[in-house]
């Protein structure tokens, strides 16, 4: 479904990512581990559009990705849900799902986007409750769940969740990975960035494990959660 080649990717003259190979089936849930600075942030934006590599392919379902800016990708069903939550602070709750669900409004589908809407207040009760609120008056786990939220308003074909558990208290990321296994219980196509190897190997069918801006290894999650590399480096055995 999703394909990533002998991507090269970075930051003025550095590369951060090289030749770096990965693929999400359709349905499947897969997850990049590796510390900081492994390239896994770099890899997300690359994949939805917003930084352009400098060598390699993206395909799709077979089209090229590489070349498309950010907006035409989310018209294609990949969504990222970036680092840090990145919420619409001054907007309501309402407001940024409004924002996630545009294009049906541009499009002037209005039943797709009330569909959307109830789908996602239903899935997130909170945001219902705190639908008038101002998004930057939240908790971060509030925040975390609309930022999900305002992705999933697009009714996305792959989600992409960056550091999702990023700042949050232990009690609240088993709330958000829990909303990640509906989600993946539905089929919906995920790709994880996350250094919390024991929750993405838990919520994740497949991972791989970037070192140095290239995968080091990958396998099933199964297999990962037993590999001596990945307990030693990430699991803390």
């Amino acid at each position: 479904m999703l394909e990533v080649d002998g991507l090269h990717a970075g930051y003025g003259a550095a590369d951060v990512l090289h030749s770096l190979r990965l693929q999400v089936r359709k349905g499947q849930v897969a997850c990049l581990l590796g510390a900081n600075g492994a390239g896994k942030s770099t890899t997300m934006r690359c994949l939805s559009g917003l930084l352009r590599p400098s060598q390699g392919s993206i395909r799709y379902e077979g089209e090229a990705l590489q070349a498309l800016p950010a907006e035409q990708i989310v018209a294609r069903g990949i969504v990222l849900v970036p680092e840090g939550r990145r919420v619409f602070a001054p907007l309501t709750v309402r407001e940024n799902l409004e924002m996630g669900g545009y294009r049906f409004l541009r499009a002037r589908r209005s039943g797709e986007f009330r569909r959307s809407m109830e789908r996602v207040l239903e899935f997130f009760p909170r945001l219902a409750e705190r639908a008038r609120q101002v998004a930057g008056t939240l908790s971060g786990g509030e925040q975390q769940m609309l930022a999900i939220g305002r992705a999933l308003m697009s009714d996305p074909r792959v989600l992409m969740l960056d550091e999702p558990s990023m700042g949050l208290a232990p009690l609240v990321v088993k709330d958000i990975f829990a909303a990640i296994g509906r989600l993946r219980q539905d089929g919906l196509t995920m790709l994880i960035a996350e250094q919390n190897a024991g929750l993405a190997l838990q919520a994740a069918d497949y991972g791989y494990v970037l070192q140095e801006g290239t995968v080091a290894y990958d396998g099933s999650a199964e297999t990962l959660r037993g590999d001596t590399r990945v307990q030693s480096a990430y699991l803390g055995v």
